[in-house]
């Protein structure tokens, strides 16, 4: 039993931060301090600040769709478009994502 409990000691120890050092050479040592600074650090990561400028982002991915798919694609939709491959589905199969099966669809 003592082994079981040196591991996990160990382990704890190894997985606990006691002290930060800062971009501007301070270290920080309360468990306040750590926990504000931890919650900024990962806020900061994870907010998104925006593109300022999308085009210079985009600038070098080629264009993948042509110009006469785009315009079929932008088009308004027939409602043969939708029916042939809803009777194709089987109806009691996995439910779409939001949470409806294809006999929802093909019956309504």
């Amino acid at each position: 039993m003592a082994y079981f409990h040196r591991c996990a000691f160990t382990r704890r120890r190894a997985n606990f931060i006691n002290k930060l050092l800062l971009d501007d050479g301070r270290e920080i040592t309360d468990d306040l301090s750590l926990k504000e600074e931890a919650t900024n650090y990962f806020e900061n990561l994870f907010t998104s600040k925006g593109v300022a400028d999308p085009s210079r982002a985009l600038k070098g991915i080629k264009k993948s769709i042509s110009q006469e798919i785009n315009e079929g694609l932008q088009s308004p939709f027939r409602e043969e478009e939708v029916r042939m491959p809803l009777k194709g589905m089987r109806s009691t199969k996995a439910p779409r994502p939001d949470g409806f099966p294809a006999l929802f669809f093909q019956k309504y």
